[in-house]
């Protein structure tokens, strides 16, 4: 059995090449993306329920205190 390497801040994954590092993930689509979304409430303008899912992760829905 051979010992991993120590990781570093550099280099995470503690392998010697940099270059064989694994890609970065890629999040799939939300199943819920382009369907019609409706709440009970909302914060106010720019919180709309259908921000949940509109595939801007800038965007976000909220619900009203209270």
């Amino acid at each position: 059995m051979v010992a991993p390497l120590p990781s570093t801040a550099a280099n995470p994954w503690g392998v010697k090449d940099p270059a064989s590092n694994p890609p970065p993930r890629v999040l799939a689509p939300s199943l819920n993306q382009g369907k019609t979304l409706t709440s009970s409430s909302t914060l106010g303008a720019g919180y709309e329920a259908a921000k949940a899912a509109d595939g801007d992760l800038t965007s976000r829905w909220s619900a009203a205190g209270g």
